[in-house]
């Protein structure tokens, strides 16, 4: 959730406007590591909550496979160029949001009720976040309803 937070906060800088002057941790070049550390700890967080390794073997194979590739992108985000860097990781945040809600989805359908709660956040999550994507990529207007505050 720290993650998350510390993604949301540099995004959208609201807040900081009571500061003199932005706090160096929340500068635009943050902005990718705190995306992977976010990635990161939701997909342990999936990991646990959903109790894969137990109740979904091949299913937890998989989160570990995200988790190793999240963790070689946090890295090589350090050496490759900022565009580049967050170009990888909103690709990858579209295809980690249907990962996860599909293995929520799996877990929701072998009985787990646990699962059912942790499919509909997801769910809901992420369609907030489409629709901040959406408007601030200029698809949909920006108005009472698509603004965030």
């Amino acid at each position: 959730m720290v993650s998350y937070l510390a993604f949301i906060v540099t995004e959208r800088i609201q807040g900081l406007t009571l500061f003199d002057e932005i706090p160096s941790m929340f500068h635009k070049q943050y902005l990718t590591y705190y995306l992977w550390a976010g990635w990161f700890f939701a997909l342990l967080m999936a990991r646990s909550f959903l109790d894969t390794k137990n109740s979904e073997p091949k299913l937890d194979k998989l989160i570990k496979l995200f988790l190793k590739i999240n963790v070689v992108s946090f890295i090589l985000t350090i050496f490759v160029d900022p565009v580049v860097a967050i170009q990888w990781g909103v690709v990858n945040t579209l295809f980690y949001a249907v990962f996860v809600s599909w293995v929520a989805f799996k877990v929701m359908m072998k009985g787990n009720p646990a699962a059912r709660f942790y499919c509909i956040a997801w769910i809901l999550n992420f369609c907030g976040a489409g629709v901040y994507g959406l408007t601030v990529g200029g698809y949909l207007p920006f108005n009472f309803i698509t603004k965030s505050r």
